[in-house]
């Protein structure tokens, strides 16, 4: 299974966001390590899909609304 999209969130806000798999790969050789983007806490992952689409469907956190991507719920 190859999985391309990464469901991230973070340990104190309870954010929850995706980033692409090449950017977590890049990221680990580079010797850089990710942050919530929200209070710079730190994350866990969630999940892993290969589709952008079952990613937002499985986790039942994004939604489209007139086109955008938003989010619709908080844990």
């Amino acid at each position: 299974m190859n999985e391309e999209y990464i469901i991230l969130e973070c340990n104190k806000c309870k954010l929850s966001f995706i980033i692409p798999a090449d950017g977590i790969r890049k990221a680990e050789v580079m010797g850089n390590y990710f942050a919530c983007p929200l209070c710079h806490g730190g994350v866990s992952k969630v999940g892993a899909y290969e589709d952008l689409r079952e990613c937002m469907e499985k986790v039942n956190t994004y939604e489209r609304v007139n086109g955008r991507v938003r989010q619709t719920r908080y844990k």
